[in-house]
C-alpha cells in the first residue's frame, strides 16, 4: 500500500538503489507515516527533500525528510491513550471535539506522534491549527536578497470552527538542520487566494496558481 508515502525512483518507476525502507516495505519507498503531502522541494544549498502537509484542522507541518524515516502519523484507535473511534479511525475525531484547546486537540491524534523511534520531527507546525498547507518551493536566484533559499508555502485558507483564515503566501527560514525555523513571514501580496500551487520559473520568479484557475507571477521588485 503506497498511501501515505513519499517514494523516491527513477525514470522507469524502480526503486532508486539508495532507498532504505523498513524490512517489508515497497523498495520505492523514501519516507512513510504521512497524512496528506501538498507539496515537496529541495532546498538548494544542500539538495534536503522537504514536504508540506495538511493537518486534520491541527498542526498543518513542514519536515526535513530523512531516507527510511516515519513522519508520524498513526490515526488508528486504542493507541497513545486513545479510546475507540467511528469506522476505527481517529484521525477527524478531535474535530468533533466543540471547544476543544487547540494544543489538546493536535494532541489527541498527532501529525507527529513521538512513540515512533524513526520520527522525522516537524521543523514547523501551524501551532495547533490548520489552516491548509498547498504547495512549497524554495526561492532561487539573488534577485531575492536576503529571501533566496527560503522556502515559500501557499496557504489555501481553510477556516473551520476556530480557525483563523490563511489564503496567503509564508516565506519561511528554515535552520540549517531542518529542525527548526529561524523566522517567517507573510510575502507582502495585497490580496488574499487560496494558493494551490508553486513553481519557480527559469527567470527566477514565483509562479503560483489558485483555486480559481489563475496564474501569478511574482517577483521580487
Amino acid at each position: 500500500l503506497l498511501c501515505g508515502k513519499v517514494l523516491r525512483i527513477d525514470g522507469d518507476g524502480n526503486a532508486h538503489p539508495g532507498n532504505n525502507p523498513p524490512d517489508g516495505f515497497d523498495k520505492r519507498i523514501y519516507t512513510y507515516g504521512h497524512r496528506n503531502v501538498q507539496g515537496i522541494d529541495f532546498r538548494p544549498s544542500d539538495g534536503r527533500a522537504f514536504t508540506a502537509e495538511h493537518g486534520p484542522w491541527h498542526n498543518d507541518e513542514i519536515t526535513a525528510l530523512v531516507n527510511g524515516g516515519n513522519a508520524g502519523w498513526d490515526p488508528a484507535e486504542k493507541r497513545g491513550g486513545r479510546g475507540a473511534c467511528p469506522d476505527k479511525y481517529c484521525g477527524y475525531e478531535p474535530n468533533q471535539k466543540e471547544g476543544m484547546d487547540p494544543a489538546v486537540r493536535a494532541a489527541y491524534t498527532p501529525m507527529s506522534d513521538t512513540r515512533f523511534k524513526d520520527l522525522m520531527p516537524a521543523a514547523w507546525n501551524n501551532n495547533g491549527f490548520s489552516q491548509g498547507t498547498g504547495s512549497a518551493a524554495f526561492l532561487k536566484g539573488s534577485n531575492w536578497g536576503i529571501y533566496e533559499g527560503r522556502l515559500t508555502v501557499g496557504i489555501m485558507g481553510i477556516a473551520f470552527g476556530d480557525t483563523p483564515p490563511g489564503s496567503r503566501i509564508d516565506i519561511i527560514d528554515i535552520a540549517a538542520d531542518g529542525l527548526g525555523i529561524k523566522g517567517i513571514v507573510r510575502m507582502p501580496l495585497g490580496f488574499s487566494k487560496r494558493f494551490r500551487g508553486l513553481v519557480m520559473g527559469p527567470d527566477n520568479a514565483l509562479y503560483a496558481s489558485t483555486d480559481e484557475g489563475e496564474i501569478y507571477k511574482i517577483t521580487a521588485e
